[in-house]
């Protein structure tokens, strides 16, 4: 399954167009996709998705619904205040936000399913493309929601471990020769002999560090430490946050597992946090966000397939471990422990950072004068990646960065429910804004936005909740422009709840109730994402406990106040 998740993400990517991509052959670039795994019903076999049939009429379908590639970040004084411009350009995050445009694009289907009711088999055909439905089987909650479709499941294809947690780790095999210590390898000392298998113990973080000498040995260093084992570590630049049991200094313990960091690099400081600890938020409040909570149940990934530099133990210890036991959730969300593994060596991305610099590694000062220790360095890089040397080029990162969305069938969307609003998703950019769009220009309207940032997002939610609305999924409740005790409290009954819980056709009673303040043109952004209780519930039993208090940054609710923008040029 592992090899049919990768090769369907390297599939969508080599499709798309070369804008963005790296077209140098000591660029890199980060990719991440969200395959879909669904059951499809052969041709012959008669009926929708979740109609009956036997288990040979259905196979199991993968195919890629979002995709994103990056590993770019705005400094904290180069981040919009109007949500124009794209903070975090880093793959995972790129393709969590297309895929929320993959679900309103979704939920604008489901729409169409209902405007086209009467026409059986119109109907059929729109729902066999839409993987939500309305209703529940024996669901926590109450209220009617907006569910997947049984069967349904999704799967993240990585490139590389995400940047932070995951990407601190030990190589599999302690080196025996000089010793080299680079950008993204570390010698440390450890005296729990479990760590050469990769079982890292956090007793051991504290431990002191060796300031290894370019003529030092291993050998040496285990002899002179007194029954220390020394191992080499892969480490990350991304920067450990201040908290309780953090470093004062960013700069220190970068080695340490289960830290919480920001985002690496050089350039100014950012306040997004690393992918690792991005991922393990989405493991327990979901990846669809808080705006598309308030229709439809949380969505939760089932397996994360890493391309390169594949480290089990670091991926779930920073994916799930570090998410507290005792956590205290609303119904509906729950603290999930994804499924990792890694693709066989064939379905190694071209353009991943390892296989770029097994291609076109610098030899450093050490290496000149010794040259054993990096031939065989060189060696082992060439074995894992397969990649041949190539001439000594430094090798950069590419400051492009690509979003894709799978859009529904246009066919199947009437215009009257789309509205102004693209549900082609195709966004390349450059420092958090579309590509080809100069600092002086400006964004003044919703048509030169990236199709990912938070106000361009937020339209695409109001037009997918507008469509609902138009077909009497969906009904405001309360008094327009604010959230109140009343309003939220009747959302929270939603419209009734049939006896079976099986799915009913889509009538008044089965209404989903929404608070007025979302579809407002008066309500500001943060006052939208306000109204998904239940999630902002979740965060702040999330954010405040014990564990992660004061270690997640962010950029805090000045960056959420502003009002949607036209989308008239």
């Amino acid at each position: 399954m592992e090899d049919r998740i990768a090769a369907c993400a390297l599939q969508t990517y080599d499709a798309l167009p070369k804008t963005g991509k790296p077209l140098k052959p000591h660029e890199w670039t980060v990719l991440s996709a969200i395959v879909m795994q669904h059951p499809r019903i052969q041709s012959g076999a008669a009926g929708s998705l979740n109609s009956a049939c036997s288990e040979k009429d259905v196979d199991d379908v993968y195919e890629t619904v979002a995709l994103g590639t990056g590993s770019k970040c705005l400094g904290v004084e180069t981040v919009s205040s109007n949500g124009t411009l794209l903070a975090d350009s880093h793959a995972e995050v790129i393709c969590r936000r297309a895929f929320i445009r993959y679900l309103h694009g979704q939920l604008i289907l489901l729409a169409a399913c209902a405007e086209s009711n009467g026409s059986d088999g119109e109907c059929n055909e729109k729902r066999n493309e839409c993987i939500l439905q309305i209703g529940r089987k024996g669901g926590p909650s109450v209220a009617n929601r907006i569910v997947l479709r049984d069967g349904v499941r999704f799967h993240m294809y990585i490139s590389q471990p995400p940047c932070g947690d995951a990407s601190v780790f030990e190589w599999d095999k302690p080196q025996t020769y000089n010793v080299h210590v680079s950008k993204r390898r570390r010698v440390i000392v450890r005296t729990d002999l479990e760590t050469r298998s990769g079982q890292c113990d956090n007793a051991n973080d504290a431990l002191p560090q060796i300031d290894t000498q370019e003529n030092k040995k291993v050998d040496d260093v285990y002899s002179a430490g007194g029954g220390y084992l020394c191992v080499e570590m892969h480490r990350t630049g991304a920067k450990v946050t201040h908290g309780p049991n953090h470093a004062s200094d960013g700069h220190r313990d970068y080695t340490s597992p289960g830290m919480f960091r920001t985002k690496p690099g050089r350039g100014s400081p950012t306040r997004s946090m690393s992918c690792s600890d991005k991922l393990m938020r989405w493991n327990v409040l979901g990846l669809q966000g808080a705006l598309l909570t308030t229709v439809m149940d949380p969505v939760y990934l089932r397996s994360i397939v890493v391309g390169s530099m594949f480290n089990a133990t670091s991926l779930f210890r920073a994916l799930h471990e570090r998410i507290p036991i005792d956590l205290q959730l609303p119904p509906g969300f729950k603290r999930t422990a994804p499924t990792v593994a890694a693709c066989s060596a064939a379905h190694m991305f071209p353009h991943c950072q390892a296989r770029v610099e097994a291609a076109h590694a610098q030899p450093s000062q050490s290496a000149e004068r010794k040259g054993a220790g990096a031939d065989r360095e060189r060696q082992r890089i060439e074995h894992v990646t397969g990649t041949p040397k190539s001439p000594c080029v430094r090798p950069i990162a590419v400051g492009t960065s690509i979003g894709w969305a799978c859009p529904p069938p246009t066919n199947a969307i009437p215009p009257t429910l789309t509205g102004r609003c693209s549900l082609l998703v195709h966004d390349v950019t450059n420092r958090g804004r579309k590509m080809g769009l100069s600092k002086k220009s400006g964004i003044h309207s919703l048509n030169v936005c990236s199709a990912l940032c938070r106000m361009s997002m937020w339209h695409s939610f109001r037009t997918a909740l507008a469509a609902l609305e138009q077909v009497n999924i969906v009904r405001v409740c309360g008094s327009p422009g604010q959230v109140t005790a009343d309003s939220t409290a009747a959302c929270a009954q939603g419209g009734g709840h049939d006896g079976d819980g099986e799915r009913a056709p889509i009538t008044d009673r089965w209404q989903l109730q929404v608070p007025g303040c979302l579809l407002d043109p008066r309500a500001s952004y943060r006052e939208s994402k306000a109204c998904a209780l239940t999630y902002q519930c979740a965060k702040h039993a999330l954010m405040t406990h014990p564990q992660l208090c004061n270690a997640w940054m962010g950029y805090g609710m000045d960056a959420q106040d502003f009002l949607l923008m036209s989308d008239k040029a």
